[in-house]
């Protein structure tokens, strides 16, 4: 099986799937399995018919948007159990804060500088106990 490209994305917008296969790529996503098996089960379809399908550069591609349009329309699902999670649990905080962009992910810089300016003039403690 070679590539896809780019310039294969009209063929698959093209792509007319059969019924089967899309209540294969529902219930896959429904279940949430890695089991070619128990997908087959769930909707009552051939294990064999998901091989004979991934042969096909045109279904691989179709199934790859369909799944990207799932998971997509499904994010703030994700983002609901972040939220919730992060309440109690540093890790859901930083990760929902990373999520809005509020903080840069590792080894990713941010847009903005610090710029500090040194000015001549009397020196003071900046931070004081007194006012």
């Amino acid at each position: 099986m070679s590539h896809i490209s780019s310039n294969d994305l009209t063929t698959s917008q093209q792509y007319k799937p059969t019924p089967s296969m899309v209540l294969w790529v529902a219930t896959s996503f429904e279940i949430m399995t890695e089991s070619v098996t128990e997908i087959a089960e769930a909707c009552n379809i051939s294990r064999q018919s998901w091989y004979t399908w991934i042969k096909d550069e045109n279904f691989i591609a179709w199934h790859r948007g369909e799944w990207s349009k799932l998971l997509q329309a499904t994010s703030w699902k994700l983002d609901v159990i972040g939220f919730s999670k992060a309440k109690k649990d540093f890790r859901y905080w930083e990760a929902m804060q990373k999520r809005v962009g509020n903080i840069c992910r590792e080894n990713e810089s941010q847009d903005s500088q610090i710029v500090v300016k040194f000015v001549e003039g009397p020196k003071e403690r900046m931070f004081s106990d007194n006012p």
